[in-house]
């Protein structure tokens, strides 16, 4: 439901927030006081949270730049990444030249690129139409699998919980 702490959890695994007890461990590595760059994880939103004056392949490159990943790679982990989610023919459009479902890849593509440690998807189906959304389920679940990254999706909608995902929890009251 509502407030149970779901965004909250990505908050915390993101580094937006700090827990006020425990630890964040992803694969053995204790992530709790690093900054949200550093972290290594990938994040998806209802939003997109594209930015509107870059292109589809300034969108999905942004995160490489961050790390300094040399021009070269850049040009073919972006390629090879938009191939991936269907994209590979849009590289020169801007964000508002596509469609919903075309911003929603490019964000999934963005995200996976940088080969994250951990892939948060908060409702990142939220701002789609049913048909849109059904179809989008099979691909992110064939992308997650494809790049071995362990994801979280958050989400109120059982349809995206069981078509995506290989095991769910229900969060009630910030308790899982």
């Amino acid at each position: 439901p509502s407030g149970s702490g779901k965004s909250t959890l990505v908050n915390l695994l993101t580094g937006f927030i700090r827990p006020d007890v425990g630890k964040i461990v992803f694969n053995g590595r204790d992530v709790t006081d690093e900054a949200p760059e550093r972290r290594g994880v990938g994040a998806v939103f209802q939003s997109f949270a594209l930015f509107p004056h870059m292109s589809v392949f300034d969108n999905v490159a942004f995160g490489l730049r961050c790390q300094k990943v040399p021009r070269k790679d850049i040009a073919r982990m972006v390629s090879e990444q938009l191939e991936a989610v269907g994209l590979g023919d849009k590289a020169k459009r801007r964000p508002h030249e596509l469609s919903g479902g075309e911003r929603q890849r490019v964000a999934f593509a963005r995200a996976l690129v940088t080969k994250p440690a951990v892939l948060a998807l908060d409702e990142p189906f939220g701002s789609l139409d049913v048909q849109l959304r059904g179809s989008l389920r099979v691909a992110v679940r064939r992308l997650v699998r494809r790049s071995n990254v362990p994801a979280i999706l958050i989400t109120h909608d059982r349809d995206d919980a069981f078509g995506v995902a290989d095991k769910v929890g229900i969060i009630r009251k910030g308790r899982l």
